[in-house]
């Protein structure tokens, strides 16, 4: 979890796959998922445009060079939920003995349905705020017009 905590507090994301975040735009919503520890432990929201950059940012060296801003919020420990304990009555969670290669990636997409009950389960107001937050940014990088 530390490359997510690290993405979390530069408000960049990588990914050393072209597709895993070029079709990602402004105000799309992130569900900030740990792989290793198979637990939910934020939400976040797509802040600026795909772009590439070589620079070392991040802790797992420079492989990451397809990126994207964004601004989240990681939950406290006590409030990370337990994928497992989501898997049955998630959609994209439809095939139980297969769930977890739907989910190797910390980049996958999941339905409004998914999306509202993950949510439901963190800390009230979280997710509020950082639609807020990630909004004030998107809307203070946009040319004034005139």
């Amino acid at each position: 979890m530390p490359d997510l905590l690290k993405c979390v507090e530069i408000g960049t994301f990588g990914a050393k796959q072209k597709a895993k975040v070029f079709s990602m735009k402004k105000g799309d919503r992130l569900i900030l998922y740990a792989t290793k520890v198979l637990k939910i432990v934020g939400v976040g929201v797509v802040t600026g445009e795909y772009y590439v950059s070589d620079s070392n940012i991040f802790l797992a060296g420079p492989f990451y060079n397809h990126r994207l801003k964004f601004h989240g919020e990681i939950v406290a420990k006590e409030d990370e939920l337990d994928m497992k304990d989501l898997v049955p009555v998630l959609h994209a969670t439809k095939d139980l003995n297969r769930w977890g290669v739907r989910f190797m990636s910390p980049l996958s997409s999941i339905d409004e349905y998914d999306w509202n009950l993950i949510t439901g389960k963190l800390p009230m107001g979280l997710v509020d705020q950082v639609l807020s937050n990630a909004n004030e940014r998107i809307m203070q990088k946009r040319p004034s017009g005139g």
